[in-house]
């Protein structure tokens, strides 16, 4: 008897060790594809990043700009392109299509197709969502034409 209770518990261990082992590989599988996922999010989240930072717009006409271009150049809020506003710290599309909405619209009210809106760049805080904080951030790439 003794030896098919030893036999009997050898096979019941080996059973156990066996389900074990499937249990520990459905385990391991179902972390594989939970670090698959996560590694596929941050591939397409690096992905976007990439994309949403690369240069929209020129500085001059027909070119690519950089922040490099901003700091170089400047960006004139009286002639600049929306496009070329976004590329300021702290502004995007809708901030910059505020502006040239802002600058459109005050000129239209001046009857004068070039009249000079911004001679500062406190000027801009007229425009909703244009604060001191945001001045700040982009200030530094703003330059401005003398009015005539």
């Amino acid at each position: 008897m003794e030896v098919r209770s030893r036999i009997r518990d050898a096979i019941n261990r080996a059973a156990d060790r066996r389900a074990l082992g499937q249990e520990n590989e459905r385990h391991i599988i179902e972390t594989h594809r939970r670090d698959a996922l996560t590694l596929t999010v941050l591939l397409f989240a690096i992905s976007v990043a990439a994309l949403w930072s690369y240069p929209r717009s020129g500085i001059g006409a027909g070119s690519d700009a950089s922040h490099a271009d901003l700091i170089s150049f400047g960006v004139d809020p009286n002639h600049a392109r929306w496009s070329e506003l976004a590329l300021l710290p702290g502004f995007g599309e809708t901030m910059a299509r505020r502006v040239v909405d802002f600058r459109e619209q005050r000129r239209r009210d001046l009857d004068d197709p070039t009249a000079v809106v911004f001679q500062e760049v406190a000027d801009l805080r007229q425009i909703k969502g244009i604060g001191d904080r945001k001045l700040m951030r982009a200030g530094r790439f703003l330059r401005f034409t003398a009015a005539p």
